[in-house]
């Protein structure tokens, strides 16, 4: 297989890097990223199992018993669940305020402008979760609630470039796979967020230039359905009284978005990137990269961006 050797300093510019790849190549970053997520998931089976249990007795989930005989009577106190709600009630007080964010100067400050400054960018910090992020609320609560229960919690926090706006999203644990055995997520070699996207939201991401255009199944490599089961996830699922969807036109698409190591400039060192890939056909359907932050993604507002810059730097000359 021929390899595509390609520049950093173009790499960085670009809003997808799939795009300047031949199809082999994507086929093979595909599997391997296929692959990683499997093998993953299978390091966590069970801690996976251990909280599936911690699910249903928390969420106090119906099961019918078969000892000492089948139908035997089961009754499930709710002292787990009383205990994960004193606790969310106890510690959102932490946050039951307008003003999230408080940012700190450093440094000598007679004039108090350092410490001024740092108020308005805590208000306007505040202001980004609690009005533009209008579903931070909620997710900080569920993030709360999982900690109490499993022992962590996951927040994905960052910037979206398409609708211009920083945002804070609770990932539930059975859709964040990354290594059991990883101590740093900084060095992690994979972590991978598992996300269910309907086909709108595909194609938009793909008349935005951000995604390949997806494949019919048919025509790539699938992988047998239920191969990642999760039993937590099935839990999840079970006591919340949910059961997937079955129609193959009404179900999302199953999408892995993977925080990887690649070697794309071949030059024997792997730089970080973040990868898109469907989960049942293999298929990339972007690779970004996640070093550098000048004109590397799409932003609506970048323009804006760089006339504030210049107008900062003119009023300091």
């Amino acid at each position: 297989m021929t390899k595509t050797k390609l520049k950093l300093a173009d790499i960085v510019k670009m809003p997808n890097v799939a795009t300047a790849l031949s199809s082999e190549e994507l086929l093979q970053l595909g599997q391997d990223a296929v692959a990683g997520y499997r093998a993953d998931l299978a390091t966590r089976n069970e801690w996976a199992s251990r909280n599936a249990n911690a699910v249903k007795l928390a969420l106090q989930v119906a099961e019918k018993k078969t000892f000492p005989w089948t139908g035997s009577s089961n009754v499930k106190f709710p002292l787990v669940t009383i205990a994960a709600l004193q606790f969310l009630a106890r510690i959102s007080i932490l946050t039951n305020s307008r003003l999230l964010a408080k940012v700190e100067p450093w440094g000598v400050d007679p004039e108090g402008k350092k410490a001024a400054q740092a108020e308005r960018i805590g208000t306007h910090l505040s202001y980004q979760l609690l009005e533009q992020n209008r579903n931070w609320t909620d997710d900080d609560e569920q993030a709360k609630f999982s900690a109490s229960l499993l022992g962590c919690a996951i927040k994905k926090t960052f910037h979206d470039g398409v609708e211009g706006v920083n945002r804070s999203e609770y990932l539930p644990l059975m859709d964040f796979v990354v290594d059991y055995f990883c101590r740093d997520l900084d060095k992690a070699q994979r972590a991978t967020h598992r996300r269910d996207v309907f086909q709108n939201e595909v194609e938009e991401n793909t008349r935005l230039g951000l995604y390949l255009p997806m494949e019919p199944a048919s025509e790539a490599p699938a992988i047998p359905v239920g191969q990642g089961a999760s039993p937590l996830k099935d839990a999840t699922d079970t006591a919340a009284g949910l059961a997937r969807q079955t129609d193959d036109k009404l179900r999302p698409y199953e999408l892995l978005e993977q925080h990887c190591w690649l070697d794309l400039d071949d030059d024997g060192y792997q730089e970080p990137y973040v990868m898109v890939v469907r989960a049942d056909t293999q298929q990339v359907l972007r690779i970004v990269a996640r070093y550098f932050d000048a004109g590397d993604v799409y932003r609506k507002n970048d323009a804006q961006i760089r006339k504030l810059e210049a107008q900062a730097k003119a009023a300091t000359d």
